[in-house]
């Protein structure tokens, strides 16, 4: 008799309360606002870590409410309509939490050295973020919350 191991994976993020709880956590610390936009980005749009991490302040067009996204994975930049729920919390992130005279980076660590941050660093604070939320998932980080986002695409394409 042959056995073959399968793996026991966890349940993904529960698309509708999951994104609903990190979507209404709000908060008015610093870090706070910073990773609301952030998770915002992840949720309304299902960007990868390194599409938030390469996102600057010229990628977003206010008068035309889009927003530019380079795709390092394939190589291609895409346009998507600025949804205004994401972009009240980006201009929120911009007025009162980005640190100023750093560049032209969008997102920046929020305590000393101030840099832009990078997937590594946006992976951690995504997993902290739903950890401190109580969002329970077989994987923390921002890869569930791009599952979590297409899940709804596609529970909205189905009615």
């Amino acid at each position: 008799m042959e056995f073959r191991r399968v793996k026991v994976r966890q349940p993904n993020l529960d698309p509708g309360v999951g994104v609903r709880r990190v979507a209404h956590a709000k908060s008015i610390a610093v870090a706070d606002v910073t990773h609301r936009a952030i998770l915002m980005l992840f949720i309304g749009y299902g960007l990868r870590t390194g599409e938030v991490g390469g996102l600057r302040l010229d990628d977003l067009d206010w008068e035309n409410a889009m927003l530019r996204v380079r795709c390092p994975k394939p190589g291609r930049t895409h346009l998507w309509p600025l949804s205004q729920g994401v972009g009240h919390a980006i201009l929120r992130y911009i007025r009162e939490a980005r640190p100023s005279g750093f560049g032209r980076s969008l997102f920046f660590t929020t305590l000393a050295p101030v840099r832009p941050l990078d997937r590594k660093a946006l992976g951690e604070m995504v997993r902290d973020r739903l950890a401190r939320i109580d969002v329970v998932t077989g994987r923390r980080g921002a890869h569930a919350l791009r599952h979590a986002a297409a899940s709804i695409c596609w529970i909205k394409a189905r009615r």
